[in-house]
């Protein structure tokens, strides 16, 4: 109860997370946003090694 107690009057919210994201993490200049991730390849892996390459080769294609 000390923080709650310490904090108060310290921080805002809630907040709707798109305001958060464009707030405190906008995009760069020029850069257009990315929608859409698909982990369906991610999600079917067999073991974790499977998991991890899907993941990096998912990654590499939303990276461009």
């Amino acid at each position: 109860m000390d923080l709650a107690y310490e904090t108060q009057g310290r921080w805002l919210g809630p907040m709707p997370p798109e305001d958060f994201l464009s707030e405190f993490l906008p995009l760069p200049k020029g850069d257009k946003a990315k929608k859409e991730i698909c982990f369906k390849d991610v999600a079917a892996a067999a073991n974790e090694a499977a998991l991890a390459d899907e993941f990096l080769q998912t990654r590499q294609t939303f990276q461009g």
